[in-house]
């Protein structure tokens, strides 16, 4: 069959990722895909492989009609049984498309509570809830997710499904990784390196995370932070920590393309987010064996369960975070639990051959 599919931007986050995952999967399936992008994306592109990608190229607007007619285009050529919109703008262009050819499917990949990003008093809400009579399926990475969408937008419970995300496995050995983790930031061996990995951006709540770390510090004073990422907010946050007692303690590592190994060399991993999907970094750090600890925000705890698969702190609250994470550096046996529990549940439930299979069978589903 068929695919397009359609992101945002051809940009290093997990929507992005997974749909990239996702076309090279099913293109070695046996089916033709083809990988867009609506936006210009700024440095390194992110590529899919064994498909071909394309840029649209859009200036980001609520309504672009000459992106729209560049997608049109490339609909109108291509001809696909499915488009697959990843990502918020990307759905409104792909539900448009529908009216000029009804018979493309259009399958919509939510990733987190859609509740949180749409003002319900706003024209473009009511635009995409009319717009949303024409989606064949909305596909959620949990089951909170799915039903938030489906209240949020007011759709049929038959227009709705759930397929977890999928992640590779690279892997890596912790001795090794560690020496590597050591040569490229200048840590030393009997420091305790707590990571982040995520774009620069409002909902990653980099501020209250690099707050708990000013606390973690008065209490352990050998932890030292990674940030891995870009983004929008990334010069905001280094003039934060510029202006603290602790900013030689803190390395911002930019964009890294083998974040699984400094997973495998790091100590703890922390995500305090506002509200998430299930990041694939979770994934990713639990195949590593990396402990995590995260705010109990978005659907973020489909994966990680206090004491089973991670550590998770029920709001953001900067004394519980802080103290969760000193507790955790104290009790090694807790650590062990939650990575052995944590790597089992992303084998049996997250493994991307099973997602893209899932993928393929609603596809047939629908295209039926």
């Amino acid at each position: 069959m068929k695919i397009l599919q359609l992101v945002t931007k051809r940009q290093f986050r997990g929507a992005e990722i997974f749909a990239a995952e996702l076309s090279a999967n099913l293109s070695l399936r046996g089916h033709n895909i083809i990988f867009a992008a609506l936006y210009r994306s700024k440095g390194e592109k992110l590529h899919a492989t064994h498909v071909k990608n394309v840029d649209l190229n859009g200036r980001n607007f609520f309504l672009n009609f000459f992106l729209f007619f560049k997608l049109l285009r490339l609909i109108y050529h291509f001809k696909p049984d499915i488009i697959q919109a990843n990502g918020s703008d990307t759905l409104k262009y792909a539900l448009l498309s529908k009216y000029f050819f009804p018979k493309c499917k259009i399958v919509y990949r939510n990733i987190s509570m859609a509740s949180t990003w749409v003002n319900n008093k706003s024209i473009k809400f009511y635009f995409i809830k009319w717009l949303i009579q024409k989606l064949d399926q909305v596909v959620s990475v949990g089951s909170a997710a799915l039903v938030d969408f489906k209240a949020t937008y007011q759709i049929p419970d038959a227009k709705g499904c759930v397929i977890k995300r999928g992640v590779i496995n690279q892997s890596y050995q912790r001795p090794s990784s560690r020496l590597l983790l050591l040569k490229q930031f200048g840590f030393t061996e009997d420091e305790i390196i707590l990571v982040h990995a995520g774009s620069f951006t409002k909902e990653k709540n980099h501020k209250f995370l690099i707050d708990c770390f000013e606390q973690i510090h008065l209490n352990e004073p050998r932890v030292r932070l990674l940030l891995v990422g870009e983004g929008p907010l990334a010069s905001e946050i280094k003039q934060l920590v510029a202006n603290r007692d602790i900013h030689d303690l803190v390395v911002f590592a930019g964009y890294q393309n083998h974040v699984q190994q400094i997973f495998a060399g790091a100590d703890v991993f922390l995500l305090t987010s506002l509200t998430e999907g299930i990041p694939g970094v979770v994934l990713e750090a639990a195949l590593q064996k990396l402990p995590v600890i995260a705010v109990n925000a978005g659907t973020i705890n489909d994966f990680v369960i206090n004491n089973v698969t991670g550590i998770l702190v029920e709001r953001h609250d900067q004394k519980l975070f802080s103290n969760a994470v000193l507790n955790l550096l104290k009790h090694k046996d807790i650590s062990e639990q939650i990575v052995a529990g944590a790597l089992n549940k992303v084998q049996v439930d997250h493994g991307v051959e099973n997602s893209t299979i899932q993928f393929e069978l609603l596809y047939n589903t629908i295209l039926k």
